[in-house]
């Protein structure tokens, strides 16, 4: 299940980075899971997401020109210590990283799961 749109979804994550002051590079990550159809679940958190909260314009310059699978994909090679993932949703792009890149295997302490 999804809150909202791959667009929307980014889109909320640079206003939320813009609301608590933080300068955290963001990549766009897949657009649905990959073995069923994709919830909408916009009934529930409305049109754009995050309905009734309003918050200011996204810093766009945070944006990365890569997907999450090549970011991730970059940053656990590019690091000189292993690297550890917290995932706080679903699982694709990690499921992806693995499948598409599985070099990073070597490089990565741990994958925690919050549900």
């Amino acid at each position: 299940m999804s809150n909202a749109v791959l667009e929307l979804v980014t889109d909320n994550k640079l206003k939320l980075l813009r609301h608590f002051e933080k300068s955290i590079p963001v990549a766009m990550g897949s657009c649905g899971p990959l073995v069923r159809p994709g919830v909408d679940a916009s009934g529930v958190h409305g049109a754009n997401g995050m309905e009734g909260y309003d918050f200011e314009e996204g810093d766009g310059t945070l944006l990365l020109n890569e997907r999450a699978v090549t970011a991730m994909r970059r940053v656990i090679m590019d690091s000189e210590e292993k690297v550890s993932i917290m995932a706080i949703g679903s699982l694709t792009n990690i499921a992806l990283l693995l499948h598409m890149f599985p070099e990073v295997k070597e490089n990565l302490a741990e994958i925690a799961l919050w549900h």
